[in-house]
């Protein structure tokens, strides 16, 4: 598949990936990195649920195989992250 890169939307998300990867640490470094990690997965969880849930509503999908729901989270990783303008 060909993409249309764009390094300026590429470095945002580059540098918003470093900023909250700066703020994890400094929660780690407060809290621990077990309670971290156990927040950022809760976070994480809660947020796909969601994500996943608008993605059923959008498309009118019941249920999903591994296959594509890959296929989904790819697609809207690229365009949560704004990197590929290809669609």
């Amino acid at each position: 598949m060909e993409t249309n890169f764009n390094s300026e939307k590429f470095t945002g998300a580059k540098s918003g990936m470093s900023m909250f990867f700066g703020y994890f640490g400094e929660v780690a470094r407060e809290i621990g990195m077990d309670r971290a990690l156990a927040l950022n997965t809760s976070m994480s969880e809660a947020m796909g649920a969601a994500v996943g849930q608008a993605i059923r509503q959008e498309m009118d999908v019941k249920e999903f195989d591994a296959v594509s729901t890959g296929n989904l989270a790819g697609r809207y990783m690229d365009d949560l992250m704004a990197i590929r303008q290809d669609r």
